[in-house]
């Protein structure tokens, strides 16, 4: 059997004029053949098996079965065989020099074909375009009656152009007043090259992180306010007093660095403190306040959108730094900071136990100085925090930004009213040079008063 199949497979390669492009196997493995490309010929490997099984029982040459063999293997059951459309083509452009070579009826005869396809890939062959001439042609009409006018075609691209390749196929027939289908106008665009795949999550945090690298440390934090009582796992310490309500936290949009702070009244005044206890500290540090900028939402401890007055946390940043507000409903604008929210609860929330609130307050400074020194970000180039201030400025020292984690609701006691100025309960001003300014706006639950301070001692 093994020389029967060998006599085929000799015979079926010998017949096919040699190409430099072209080369056929068999997948004959189960008779121990190494073919240089195995191709799936299932049906046609099992039609010689048995045929060579049944003539070898009658005693028939090899010759003969070799004839037998010739005739049954047809050009089209080779090109069922051959897997990829190059292939397909270059066997053509061979069946082709064959037939200019020898003739139609010689290369019909050696390639077991008719004449009639013989002459059809003579007469598709162009010399002048190559074997690309013989490829299989689009079976589609060209003259469609329903066809749409190249003019509407022109103004569909034309217009995709103008819009930046931003608007989809139905804003487009809206606008231009088209009668055409959105799959039509899709397709127009396709074939032109005018859409682009969806960019990935991951190619967007490429592309942010070049625009982060061009921002210093420190230049813009984002502050954001997260609710402590959605976590199943500490809701109970949640309930006895061991956890507080609220977690004040900012993070550096350039390095990821983070301060974190407390409180169980959410309100303007809270916020407040938080940000003259974090200027203080920005500035002692040597962090030049005129390009530090404080990002926040539209909460109601922040801003107040309703009676669009200025509020205590305003009051305070002003004139000490930028505040910018994101768009509302816009989350994704203080995306740092609101990621940190998803961390903290698998880091620290849901895998510590808390027994008190000292015990809290303890591991929540642990965990900020890990998160600070030690903690790699994958979309900062697996650095840290403190890896990253270091190499963008050296004359900051990362141990200079290590603040404990404060309870807002003890510097708030002696908030008293309209006519004395704001101050803050435990928290002593050094060298404090207070300017008063008259306070005409009002505010339906405290006085705004515009409060210059400088040299303010950390709390603990």
């Amino acid at each position: 059997m093994y020389v029967f199949f060998l006599a085929l497979a000799s015979w079926y390669i010998s017949f096919i004029p040699s190409q430099p492009s072209f080369a056929v196997g068999f997948y004959v493995g189960e008779f121990g053949l190494n073919a240089k490309k195995t191709m799936p010929i299932l049906p046609l490997r099992i039609k010689t098996h048995q045929l060579c099984l049944r003539y070898q029982k009658k005693s028939v040459p090899e010759n003969h079965i070799v004839k037998i063999l010739a005739h049954m293997i047809t050009y089209r059951d080779i090109m069922k065989t051959i897997p990829d459309s190059k292939s397909r083509t270059s066997f053509r452009y061979s069946l082709v020099v064959y037939a200019l070579t020898y003739g139609i009826s010689a290369c019909a005869r050696q390639y077991n074909t008719t004449r009639r396809t013989v002459q059809h890939w003579v007469r598709s062959y162009d010399a002048q375009i190559g074997v690309e001439s013989l490829k299989n042609k689009s079976r589609v009409g060209q003259n469609h009656p329903q066809k749409i006018p190249e003019e509407t075609r022109q103004r569909i691209i034309a217009f995709r152009q103008k819009t930046k390749n931003q608007l989809g196929a139905r804003p487009i027939i809206n606008l231009l007043g088209l009668k055409c289908s959105a799959k039509t106008v899709n397709k127009i665009l396709k074939q032109n090259g005018m859409i682009k795949p969806r960019p990935t999550k991951w190619k967007k945090r490429w592309d942010m992180s070049k625009i982060r690298a061009q921002y210093k440390p420190f230049q813009k934090i984002q502050i954001d306010v997260k609710f402590m009582n959605d976590v199943p796992e500490c809701y109970p310490a949640y309930c006895k007093g061991d956890i507080p309500k609220f977690m004040i936290s900012a993070r550096d949009y350039k390095s990821g660095w983070l301060f974190l702070a407390f409180a169980n009244k959410l309100d303007p005044i809270a916020t407040g403190i938080y940000a003259q206890y974090l200027i203080h500290n920005l500035e002692s540090a040597g962090v030049d306040l005129s390009e530090v900028s404080f990002q926040t939402d539209n909460g109601t401890e922040f801003v107040d959108r309703l009676r669009y007055h200025r509020t205590f946390f305003q009051d305070i940043i002003s004139g000490q730094v930028e505040h910018i507000i994101i768009p509302p409903a816009s989350p994704r604008y203080n995306s740092d900071v609101e990621s940190f929210h998803g961390r903290v609860e698998n880091e620290l929330l849901k895998l510590e136990d808390f027994d008190s609130f000292p015990d809290f307050m303890s591991k929540a400074f642990l965990y900020n100085i890990y998160f600070n020194m030690f903690r790699k970000n994958r979309n900062r180039n697996n650095q840290t925090p403190a890896d990253i201030i270091c190499q963008d400025n050296k004359e900051l020292k990362p141990t200079n930004f290590i603040l404990p984690p404060i309870l807002c609701d003890n510097f708030r006691k002696d908030y008293l009213s309209i006519n004395d100025p704001v101050y803050f309960n435990g928290l002593p001003l050094n060298n404090m040079t207070t300017k008063t300014e008259n306070c005409a706006a009002k505010s339906a639950n405290y006085c705004i008063f515009m409060h210059h301070r400088k040299s303010l001692t950390r709390p603990f």
